[in-house]
């Protein structure tokens, strides 16, 4: 399905989400995929916020991530806190979150804590195993105590991570860039030939999704945190090499920042959810997808609701599922502030988190907010990075911010 800011949503000239899958069926190979399209052409993400919010409105066990933008330290922007709420929001709600810890980047949303953080494991043609140089692997500067990655997926090593031969529509931009050359600086596949070699945290994340997806099938009633742990519990532990040059971390005996717990295990993980799945309390379920539906088209931006206990978001506590109730605002105000942006004409979603998202043409964006809100054209990220919209003073009351997000070249 398209996500919002979208369009032709059967085609995918980049690749990267076609390749992505194939990942996901290796290890789950009867599970159900209901793809989000949230980029160009080009591969520059749109709106990610937005386009979660379209997977959880899918109502699925399992969303997995293969993208993440690089964020060091805080203070989180307010587009930031909205993306982090979402997440929240959606582990809180039932839904296992997988995100891609980074390639050499500080990945968020993949160093949140309400997430399965994904880094890298590469194997030799021996099946020899060592952590993978090209992921990414630290303890989050944001989030204190937060160790990255929880578990690894297969990757590559430097310097392109060519590892595993995937399927991408012919003549794609992936399966044109990686074409000829010899290995490891080449796939040594035509350009128009359907297959790629790659990898990355991108690749390692589906792996990963996919054993969710299993542990779900042996155990629907596991909740996030405890799909969490069993993959933690049997991961096969990893004691050579070490991860990205930009962190430098050496996989050691036990949970390190190198691999965290270690490759995924799936058979052993799926046989202790079997195990666990006569004492496993029932969740609250996932979020409906009439929840957090919003129509696709126009442009997109992010409405950051101010919190009902008046607290400000400038120096709230860091926002997780732990947290998120104390910043949630006022259902009134929620409900005065969708009254008006849809009287101005905007297509405005649901409350999810602390953001909700609104759509609308470019023209409806100018007269509201008083600002042209320009699109980056394909393949072009000099607008890079989320930027706010003044705040009329019809919603000042009420809203922190107003978030618009120029599509953007990823990162992972």
């Amino acid at each position: 399905m398209l996500g919002p800011g979208t369009t032709d949503a059967g085609t995918d000239d980049n690749g990267h989400g076609t390749g992505e899958s194939a990942n996901l069926f290796a290890t789950a190979p009867d599970c159900t995929l209901k793809p989000v399209k949230a980029a160009t052409a080009s591969g520059a993400l749109v709106n990610m916020t937005a386009a979660f919010n379209a997977a959880v409105a899918l109502g699925p066990d399992v969303i997995t991530n293969s993208w993440s933008s690089d964020i060091h330290s805080g203070p989180l922007s307010a587009a930031d806190q909205a993306r982090a709420a979402a997440v929240s929001a959606a582990w809180a709600a039932g839904i296992v979150v997988v995100f891609a810890a980074g390639n050499g980047h500080w990945g968020f949303p993949g160093q949140h804590p309400d997430v399965i953080a994904v880094g890298g494991v590469a194997i030799d043609q021996s099946g020899g195993l060592r952590a993978s140089d090209y992921a990414s692997g630290f303890d989050s500067q944001i989030y204190p105590g937060r160790r990255v990655p929880d578990v690894s997926g297969l990757v590559g090593l430097l310097p392109k991570a060519e590892l595993i031969m995937l399927p991408v529509p012919p003549g794609s931009a992936i399966d044109r860039d990686l074409a000829g050359g010899t290995y490891p600086v080449g796939d040594e596949t035509a350009p128009d030939d359907g297959w790629a070699v790659f990898s990355g945290t991108s690749a390692a994340t589906p792996q990963v999704a996919g054993v969710c997806a299993l542990l779900k099938q042996a155990c629907p009633r596991l909740g996030p945190a405890e799909v969490r742990e069993l993959l933690m519990a049997t991961a096969r532990d990893i004691t050579a090499g070490t991860n990205h040059p930009t962190f430098g971390n050496t996989a050691v005996p036990g949970p390190d920042t190198a691999t965290g717990a270690g490759l995924v295990d799936a058979q052993e993980a799926v046989l202790l959810a079997q195990r666990r799945c006569g004492t496993t309390a029932a969740g609250d379920g996932p979020l409906r997808p009439d929840d957090v539906a919003i129509e696709t088209g126009g442009l997109v931006a992010t409405v950051v609701m101010r919190p009902a206990s008046g607290r400000s978001l400038d120096d709230a506590p860091p926002i997780t599922a732990d947290t998120l109730d104390v910043l949630r605002p006022d259902p009134a105000a929620v409900e005065a502030v969708t009254r008006e942006l849809t009287a101005a004409g905007f297509a405005v979603g649901p409350l999810v988190g602390i953001g909700m998202a609104i759509a609308g043409p470019a023209d409806a964006f100018a007269a509201y907010f008083g600002t042209g809100v320009e699109t980056a054209a394909a393949g072009d990220s000099s607008a890079a990075g989320a930027r706010e919209l003044p705040v009329p003073e019809a919603l000042a009351g009420s809203v922190h911010a107003v978030t618009f997000e120029p599509p953007v070249e990823p990162v992972s």
